[in-house]
């Protein structure tokens, strides 16, 4: 994608960042790094992590459209 145009591509990766950002917070979690487009992140319990799963992949094809 990036290179046809790398603008979008650059936009796409900091919306991704933004989503899963608020998305690992408001699970209360804590996002450790960033690698490439990954999200490192931990958790205070396992069944936060688990809530986390549904909102960004909600949103993701939203920001495509």
């Amino acid at each position: 994608m990036v290179e046809h145009d790398e603008k979008l591509a650059f936009r796409l990766l900091q919306e991704h960042i933004r989503i899963m950002g608020k998305s690992v917070t408001e699970n209360e979690g804590r996002i450790v790094k960033y690698i490439g487009d990954s999200v490192f992140a931990e958790f205070k319990t396992p069944e936060s992590a688990l809530l986390l799963i549904p909102t960004p992949c909600t949103l993701f094809p939203a920001i495509l459209s």
